[in-house]
């Protein structure tokens, strides 16, 4: 009775789309599209005592069954056998659903589902008749309408329930849970990692702040670009009609290969520049400097931009390859790195990085303190070539 209380208090929920039928169960509380009566499934309980179940096998009764046995059916008794625990604390229930378990809208129902059984549980344990005010009024009424109707089972003692769901659906539920969880730590442990990395390459505490300012830049524009993109609210891209960009939904492991990918894109083409302006300021190690820090960066730029250049239009060209593709995972994440390497090759690589060495000047070497530099920038040419 309490785990048929459960059941109905979950398919009487409104929010789900179509709802839960009785058809949608399978299982010993419901069996041929209908709810299992108590007393069927009493009677299956009771039918050991008639000789029909001996250690786990169905057996047939040698005498004429009893009127509590006859109401037993086969398909019951294989049901109970499988399905339920042997000291009958814990049953198993399956449901079919119209929807794809692990699709769009997959997500959504197995949470309002957790949602209900957290709602059930949180009622039952208040043991109040159902509140008209409540959004679950009506599945309180439907769990409130069976059990008052038995004098074995109460609304506290239904409290004693608890569901728990498995099969594709939620297991990816839960896969996808972890790893956005542990996703904050990823990206903590990565810009740990270029602190000390660019840190200990430059001896500069500086430069690998601007690094991981000027790399969260770039993540920062490709989620919000990519978020503009496949929005349904949004989908600035939807006049094009390709299917390309108007799939409206972001598959949940693409951000994820997303950052790791961006982020190296990113600091690759920011070391390139910084080793060339590091080369052009810090000279031969003779003492004395090359060039000022900001005469570095446009040295530093010019020499560099054919290679960050070239390297970010063959990269685009590569992964444009996914946008073309059939496969929406493959869409989105061809997105997300087509849009990173052109914003970072064009844009940060081209203005802002080499802004904010030029504007920060000296002090993108502290603690380090760089050699003097010669009085004229042709001087310094001159000791270059």
């Amino acid at each position: 009775v309490l785990f048929r209380s459960a059941l109905r208090f979950v398919s009487a929920d409104l929010v789900i789309p179509g709802g839960l039928k009785v058809d949608d169960f399978s299982g010993v509380l419901a069996t041929g599209g209908q709810w299992t009566s108590h007393e069927q499934i009493s009677a299956c309980l009771n039918a050991a005592s008639d000789n029909l179940l001996i250690k786990g096998e169905v057996l047939r009764s040698k005498s004429e069954p009893t009127s509590a046995s006859a109401n037993c059916t086969m398909e019951l008794i294989s049901l109970l056998l499988g399905t339920v625990t042997q000291d009958r604390s814990g049953l198993l229930m399956l449901l079919f659903i119209d929807v794809d378990p692990i699709g769009n809208d997959g997500d959504p129902f197995y949470r309002r589902l957790l949602t209900l059984s957290e709602a059930y549980q949180s009622w039952a344990s208040q043991g109040v008749p159902p509140d008209p005010s409540s959004g679950f009024y009506y599945s309180q009424l439907a769990a409130y309408e069976l059990l008052r109707h038995n004098v074995s089972a109460t609304i506290a003692a239904s409290n004693t329930v608890k569901l728990w769901f498995s099969g594709i659906g939620p297991q990816s539920m839960d896969a996808v849970d972890t790893v956005y969880r542990l996703f904050p730590i990823i990206i903590a442990v990565s810009a740990a990692i270029v602190l000390v990395v660019v840190g200990l390459s430059f001896r500069s505490i500086a430069i690998p702040i601007r690094s991981i300012l000027s790399i969260a830049l770039t993540e920062l524009f490709v989620f919000g670009w990519v978020s503009l993109v496949y929005s349904l609210d949004t989908g600035i891209l939807e006049w094009t009609t390709s299917p390309a960009v108007t799939a409206y939904h972001v598959p949940w492991i693409d951000p994820i290969v997303a950052f790791s990918v961006v982020l190296g894109i990113a600091l690759d083409y920011d070391v390139f520049l910084l080793t060339r302006v590091f080369e052009l300021r810090m000279g031969s190690g003779d003492g004395e400097g090359l060039l000022s820090t900001q005469d570095a960066v446009l040295v530093g730029l010019c020499d560099t931009a054919p290679i960050i250049t070239s390297a970010g239009i063959i990269m685009a060209i590569a992964f444009f390859g996914m946008l073309i593709s059939a496969m929406t995972l493959l869409n989105v994440l061809g997105m997300f790195l087509v849009s990173a390497v052109l914003f970072d090759t064009f844009v940060i690589r081209t203005f802002l990085g080499p802004s904010a060495l030029s504007l920060l000047g000296e002090a993108s070497w502290w603690p380090r303190r760089p050699p003097i530099v010669p009085s004229r920038i042709s001087e310094a040419l001159d000791r270059q070539n």
